[in-house]
Formats: C-alpha cells, sequence, structure tokens
C-alpha cells in the first residue's frame, strides 16, 4: 500500500506468467498500479480478480484508461439489482449529486436506514433498545432485501460478481456478465460462525 512506484512487482508478475491474479489494492493505491501496469499490457495477458474492482469511483478515475475483462464483485451496483427501489435511488442520487452512486453511497443510505427503522420500532433513542429493534430487522434497501443477523450483528444480503466492461449507455465502466449469490451462499453460517468464535477465544 502507498508504493509510489510498482514496476517492480509489475515485472514480478510478468515474470511469473500466472494464469490468473488476485489483486486487494484499492482506491488510489489502486489507480496508480493501473495507470503504471496497464502500459505494460498485464492486464490482457492473464486474468485478474480485483475485490475493489467495481468500485464506481475507480471507474471514474481512470475514465477510459479503465481495463476491461477484470472479474470483481460488488455489495451494490448502481444497475443492481433492477428493482424500483434501486432505480428510485439512482435517480434521486444523479440528481442531486450529477454522478452514479457507488456501493460506499448506498452502504451509508442502508445504515441510515436501518438506524431510523430501528428507532421507530424501539419507539425510543435509548442505545440498548435501539440494538435490539435492529437485531433480525430487515429492510428494503437499494440492494434489495437486507437483514442484520441478530446473532451476530452482520448485514444478511445477496452478492453480485461480474466482469468489468463497456456499455454504451454510460460514461464509465460498469460490472457486465453479472452473477449474484444469495445471501446464505456468501455468509458465514450461524454453526461456522460458532465454530470460528471458539477457535478464536
Amino acid at each position: 500500500l502507498a508504493t509510489p512506484d510498482y514496476t517492480s512487482y509489475i515485472n514480478a508478475i510478468l515474470q511469473a506468467k500466472p494464469d490468473a491474479v488476485y489483486c486487494s489494492l484499492w482506491g488510489g493505491d489502486l489507480v496508480a498500479f493501473f495507470k503504471q501496469a496497464k502500459p505494460y499490457g498485464l492486464f490482457d495477458k492473464m486474468k485478474w480478480v480485483i475485490a475493489t474492482g467495481a468500485d464506481v469511483s475507480l471507474a471514474r478515475a481512470m475514465g477510459k484508461e479503465m481495463p476491461t475483462g477484470i472479474i470483481a464483485d460488488q455489495r451494490y451496483y448502481f444497475h443492481w439489482p433492477n428493482t424500483p427501489k434501486n432505480q428510485e435511488f439512482v435517480k434521486a442520487y444523479l440528481a442531486k449529486n450529477n454522478e452514479y452512486p457507488s456501493a460506499w453511497a448506498a452502504q451509508g443510505y442502508d445504515g441510515i436506514y436501518f438506524l431510523a427503522e430501528g428507532v421507530k420500532k424501539a419507539g425510543s433513542l435509548d442505545a440498548e433498545k435501539v440494538v435490539a429493534a435492529l437485531e433480525g430487522l430487515s429492510i428494503d434497501a437499494p440492494r434489495g432485501k437486507a437483514t442484520l443477523r441478530k446473532e451476530d450483528h452482520q448485514l444478511y444480503a445477496d452478492y453480485m460478481i461480474g466482469e468489468i466492461g463497456w456499455d454504451k449507455n454510460y460514461p464509465i465502466t460498469i460490472v457486465t456478465n453479472t452473477e449474484v449469490f444469495p445471501a446464505d451462499k456468501v455468509i458465514y453460517s450461524l454453526a461456522d460462525w460458532k465454530k470460528a468464535q471458539e477457535a478464536n477465544k
């Protein structure tokens, strides 16, 4: 992280000639890496899986230079899910900010939505009562149904994976060829969670 020159890493990857590379860089570090690696043809020589590769902020920063074909995942995307709730959210966000919402924007919205519903359900601003009200609470979020699991307070929601590509309807790269995984396939089961808790004691 915060490496100004990725040349040595780029050369090492090229020399290793892997079939695929998993990258966990994000934000400004990923932008810098992309800009330095693209002239080497790094993204054409092997498959890339980048956890944060579908970030809308990244697509805006890279513009026409954004590498395509990258496999990326996202908790929310402005064209997924294709529901009235998400369309309404995107329309309102676009009108106010003149840009498409990122997953961070949707998550911020979800957080406030959950809090408001928790306070309403609790009928109080008392922290303990709100926490109790939030446990197991579901909301109709832009990303679809989202639930705060009672046992570990983790968000239970579907997850999307796809490939970065261009669509003539958008000014930035988007996630294409998407596949959606149900929440129960991407989050620890309660049994596994309890085992992990015991192992960490």
